[in-house]
């Protein structure tokens, strides 16, 4: 697909301007999107005279290891990088933007940061693996903020965790951007993020943000309408059948354990078990029950009724002496 979400411009006196307006990552629904991989090319393409990189973003995020890998793309460049948000950064377009050593709001521009986020198939073993590895997605993204704002990791986790939108001030006024510009444009400079797929992950969007979205959202066609469907179904044809595979494979794995060979303590243990048993119902069987006991002690008294020895006022058992 030709069609390229970004573009680099070269202007006088080695500088070069790169507009950043759309997600990071391939788009899931269309193919397009901001890949590591063609940025870096073009921007080594652009060639080794460049001494000044101006980087504009309008974007709502996308891929977190495509977006990292730009961010570093842009941070070991010998480049002088500054940063301008001209509508939207958000997710990991605001973690792009740290590789600036000044960024810039339009004042009427916002930023959005919240945790990294994921899908995932699998057992509680490979949930509990891509968990931590977010923790540490985490983790990188607060290093690159770092770069810019003066609070804690844990201060930056805390606003992470709560997806926290910043209008340009207050972009400002947490230490996420160095000043605040007039822009050259109107709610128009935020559509086209707002129409990407992606932004419909997002949880807390701000009233102004939401209606820019609803007034801008395009209709889809038929054909574009049935290809997602399918897209859909093609996804979930995928979960059921890992799922089937998933289930064939731990069934599997039970049918070979029972058809194992016990080991020598395996079967000392299973017999040891089986003796406890075996003692145990002996020992039950073997206790007499409360009538049985009865009749015992009736026929014992019997006995001693008629015991010459007896002595009918103790009812004790006399026992002569030598």
């Amino acid at each position: 697909m030709n069609h390229k979400p970004w573009t680099m411009t070269a202007k006088a006196g080695g500088e070069l301007e790169i507009l950043l307006y759309e997600m990071i990552g391939q788009d899931f629904w269309t193919g397009e999107g901001t890949t590591a991989k063609s940025f870096a090319e073009d921007l080594k393409a652009a060639g080794g005279g460049i001494r000044k990189i101006h980087l504009r973003v309008n974007s709502p995020g996308g891929n977190v290891f495509d977006g990292l890998a730009i961010y570093n793309t842009l941070l070991s460049h010998g480049a002088t990088v500054t940063a301008q948000v001209d509508g939207l950064a958000a997710s990991i377009a605001s973690v792009i933007i740290m590789a600036a050593s000044e960024i810039s709001m339009g004042d009427n521009a916002m930023m959005m940061i919240h945790n990294p986020s994921t899908l995932i198939a699998g057992d509680s073993n490979e949930m509990r693996k891509m968990a931590d590895t977010m923790d540490k997605v985490k983790t990188s993204m607060i290093t690159a903020y770092r770069r810019h704002t003066r609070k804690s990791s844990d201060q930056i986790g805390a606003l992470m965790d709560a997806e926290t939108w910043m209008t340009a001030g207050e972009t400002v006024d947490n230490g996420f951007a160095e000043k605040v510009i007039t822009p050259k444009g109107d709610d128009a400079d935020v559509a086209a993020a707002v129409r990407a797929p992606i932004f419909a992950r997002f949880h807390n969007i701000p009233p102004r943000i939401a209606e820019i979205a609803a007034r801008c959202a395009p209709g889809d066609d038929d054909r574009r309408r049935r290809s997602r469907l399918r897209t859909l179904e093609l996804h979930d044809d995928q979960l059921a059948e890992h799922r089937a595979r998933t289930l064939e494979t731990h069934a599997l794995e039970l049918s070979n354990m029972a058809a194992r060979e016990p080991s020598e303590e395996q079967r000392r243990r299973a017999t040891m078990a089986q003796r406890g048993r075996e003692v145990h119902a002996m020992r039950e069987a073997a206790r007499p029950t409360e009538d049985e006991r009865r009749r015992i002690m009736a026929a014992r008294q019997k006995e001693l009724a008629r015991w010459p020895f007896a002595d009918p006022l103790s009812s004790r058992l006399l026992v002569p002496i030598d």
